[in-house]
């Protein structure tokens, strides 16, 4: 489809432990036979004290295995939380799991450097899932490390490439002319039935690009579409890790996806009866699999999550250009964005009134934010909301 577009503790080593007797001296019982004998009795019981300890660990841990294995108790790690979000509505109510999210500090996800704490997390747990994408190259370094032969890993890229659902967008720097070159937006599969060919659907990016050059985008859980497969393929890997409860996950799955399939079908409703077809993005841009999924045209700042952060006046010139030229009353910006680039626009247009809406990509959450309720479908469906206002 054509688009435009624990501190350790402290080392004990070389100190002796010395006796006093009521005086304050030395107590050598008389002799150097005697501090000897009283230095070898000592050591007898430090001897026997640390193989008691030894035993004990190992007494411990063979009771908390034996647990584990019983209550058939495993533990999940997601990367981000979309996916964390949909194994949690998954699961439901099962005390047998334990399900952690890795990046909960509010950090965005394109900025996010593993801890050592969190190696140690990923070593220790059952099942490991990630996106995929270019901002998670550091799992495969933790992979490398962790020693946990039994660690089941789901790549959800892989995934959906072989259901072909993975697209590639170009890469590449802002122009610094006026050079708004057309780049195809390829989808990444095999199959040439697969990848879409729509000739009158376009996204303009202001970006002078290289051909050659594509990656994959990440953003993979902007798609409701894929959100929709990837729960079906979560509910089966939780199933085989956790047979006695794959009844509940699939009921859990399946009324989860329900909702998210209603959801799809209103966004399919609205854009449909929209009075207009195109959204500008006076910033990043990372929801191009929402945009393809509803054949939404698209003008952007940038490609992707580019690196990028200031506009040039060529880019702001192309943008108010098309403002005017489409009479667009609204501008897009992300989440914890400025909009700096948004009001530079608007300034340049003929018009100067437009609106600017905020969309949510869903790339950083907190503790706080989880604690008081935040959910993918939520934030989705709010995103419909502003996608309504934009399109009307």
């Amino acid at each position: 489809m054509p688009y435009t577009f624990l501190p350790e503790n402290p080392v004990r080593g070389g100190i002796q432990q010395r006796y006093l007797d009521k005086s304050g001296a030395w107590d050598y019982l008389g002799s150097s036979k005697g501090f000897c004998f009283k230095r070898h009795i000592l050591g007898i019981m430090k001897s026997i004290f640390k193989v008691f300890i030894f035993c004990l660990s190992f007494f411990v841990l063979g009771c908390s295995k034996k647990s584990n294995s019983t209550n058939q108790e495993f533990s999940i790690i997601c990367t981000t939380f979309p996916l964390y979000d949909w194994v949690k509505n998954i699961i439901g109510e099962n005390d047998s799991v334990k399900i952690d999210l890795l990046i909960d500090s509010g950090v965005d996800v394109h900025s996010y450097n593993p801890t050592p704490k969190d190696i140690v997390n990923v070593s220790k747990c059952d099942l490991f899932i990630y996106s995929g994408g270019i901002s998670e190259n550091w799992v495969k370094n933790i992979l490398n490390q962790t020693g946990n032969k039994s660690l089941k890993v789901v790549n959800l890229i892989e995934f959906l490439e072989e259901k072909g659902r993975v697209l590639c967008v170009p890469d590449g720097k802002e122009v610094s002319g006026t050079d708004y070159c057309e780049v195809n937006l390829e989808v990444h599969d095999d199959h040439e039935e697969n990848h879409h060919e729509d000739k009158n659907h376009n996204h303009s990016y202001s970006h002078n690009h290289n051909h050659d050059e594509h990656s994959d985008d990440e953003h993979i859980w902007l798609s409701l579409k894929n959100a929709i497969l990837i729960c079906n393929y979560l509910c089966q890997e939780l199933c085989s890790l956790d047979s006695e409860n794959a009844d509940l996950y699939r009921r859990n799955t399946e009324n989860y996806v329900s909702k998210l399939s209603n959801l799809d079908l209103e966004y399919e409703n609205a854009v449909e009866s929209a009075s207009c077809r195109t959204l500008l993005f006076a910033d990043r841009f990372p929801f191009v699999y929402l945009t393809n999924d509803y054949n939404i045209d698209v003008f952007a700042a940038f490609v992707g999550c580019s690196a990028e952060t200031e506009a040039s006046f060529e880019t702001i010139a192309f943008l108010a250009n098309k403002v005017d030229e489409l009479n667009l009353k609204y501008l897009i910006v992300l989440e914890n964005s400025s909009d700096k680039i948004a009001n530079t626009i608007i300034k340049n247009s003929k018009n100067k009134n437009q609106e600017i809406l905020i969309l949510n990509s869903i790339q950083s959450c907190t503790k706080t934010q989880i604690a008081n309720g935040l959910s993918y479908f939520d934030v989705m469906s709010t995103n419909l909301e502003v996608l309504k206002k934009a399109l009307y």
